[in-house]
């Protein structure tokens, strides 16, 4: 919990804000000589209103991985655009101070997740593992410049209002395997995920936004 006052970001109306952020994991695992599982939780509180004296958006360590697509992209790619939407000259006459504080940078922030995964160890150590990611919106994904335009009532970066906060499920999988040559330790592997968005996403005609995926390859040497 993060509780206090700022003056990060101040603008005409506003020098000082109330900070109140919440965050918390979990994780659980039941674990056997093959097989195994594994549950992560995150609770991470957002803000939904760019213009009240309250900043509220827990952004969790971008080191902390909660899946592959998700957060590390499609929020962050999405939430990078948010200073320059809040800076447009149409809404005000000089953008405030401070907005590199609104993009999440691949950090874990605004949401209800719940992460199962389910592992097995293949032939010479190689292990196999996946699950489905499900996210809520802890509050309505919203976009300084769209809505300002609808009354200051969140509207998305695309220009939609869902009525839903479900941002979607997140398949992932992947393969690894970890190994000893010449006393040092080897690490590979390859992991896939899989993006299907949830209503959160829809545009302003209700449409909802592409799948989208994304894989990488690991490889690690300590010696």
């Amino acid at each position: 919990m993060i509780t206090g006052t700022t003056n990060l970001a101040p603008n005409p109306e506003v020098q000082k804000y109330d900070v109140n952020q919440i965050g918390f994991a979990s994780k659980a695992k039941l674990s056997g000589n093959y097989v195994g599982a594994v549950v992560d939780f995150v609770y991470a509180s957002g803000d939904q209103n760019f213009d009240d004296k309250k900043q509220n958006a827990f952004k969790i360590d971008p080191n902390f991985e909660m899946g592959l697509v998700l957060f590390r992209h499609v929020l962050a790619a999405q939430s990078a655009y948010a200073p320059v939407s809040a800076g447009d000259l149409s809404l005000v006459g000089r953008p405030n101070e401070d907005l590199d504080r609104l993009p999440t940078r691949r950090s874990v922030s605004n949401t209800v997740a719940v992460f199962p995964r389910l592992w097995t160890k293949l032939y010479h150590g190689v292990e196999l593992y996946g699950g489905p990611l499900l996210a809520w919106g802890n509050v309505p994904l919203a976009d300084p410049r769209n809505s300002r335009f609808n009354g200051g009532f969140p509207v998305n970066a695309l220009g939609g209002s869902p009525t839903s906060q479900f941002l979607g499920t997140e398949i992932d999988v992947g393969l690894r395997t970890q190994f000893l040559l010449n006393g040092a330790e080897f690490n590979a592997g390859i992991e896939y995920g899989l993006f299907i968005p949830g209503p959160a996403f829809q545009n302003a005609k209700g449409q909802d936004m592409s799948n989208l995926s994304g894989g990488r390859l690991i490889l690690r040497a300590r010696f």
